[in-house]
């Protein structure tokens, strides 16, 4: 079905929210911040049995930032495996097999934005500056309260990280989104 693109400077045709956006919120009929794209695209639920998934691409040189949510989304949606915010340039976005709005048409929508010299896709990185700076390289890895630690959260693949410390094969890190943790050395270049 339709997909259409929103550059810099044009205007948002639905309200977003996410962390490339300064300020975290963009209303309906705003401009796009520098940096910024919106791609929407019109998918056809059907009636009964699985749904295809909607692939949404983000202009050049931008990757995927995050998927945005409308007030009216009656059939849940996500992000594909093979999409990591930061990395990818392609959005895959899932559907639910089940629930309301079948056959209907409904809209997706990811956000993109051009990665910062350090790679990332945040507004407003958190990175502490000054410390040396690695990317993790795997698709996804644990991010750890202490070397060998309980998993608090993930890092992924180009996600930039400040390295604060190391101690045994682990790299204690801060994200570009302000969490501090552990990471095994392996999981970084």
């Amino acid at each position: 079905m339709k997909t259409q693109v929103f550059g810099p400077g044009e205007r948002a045709p639905i309200s977003a929210a996410g962390v490339a956006l300064p300020g975290g919120r963009l209303s309906a009929g705003q401009p796009l911040p520098a940096h910024t794209a919106l791609v929407t695209k019109r998918v056809r639920l059907p009636l009964f049995g699985p749904v295809a998934p909607a692939t949404l691409a983000c202009p050049t040189p931008m990757r995927v930032a995050g998927l945005v949510p409308e007030a009216g989304d009656g059939r849940s949606h996500g992000f594909d495996a093979r999409t990591i915010i930061g990395a990818s340039s392609t959005a895959g976005v899932q559907f639910a097999s089940r629930g309301p709005d079948a056959g209907k048409t409904v809209d997706v929508a990811i956000l993109c934005r051009q990665p910062d010299p350090t790679g990332s896709v945040r507004a407003r990185p958190a990175t502490r500056h000054g410390a040396p700076l690695v990317h993790a390289c795997r698709q996804r890895a644990a991010l750890s309260r202490s070397a060998r630690g309980a998993v608090l959260g993930t890092v992924t693949s180009r996600q930039p990280l400040a390295v604060l410390g190391s101690r045994h094969g682990w790299l204690r890190v801060q994200t570009d989104a302000g969490r501090t943790g552990w990471v095994r050395v392996g999981a970084t270049c």
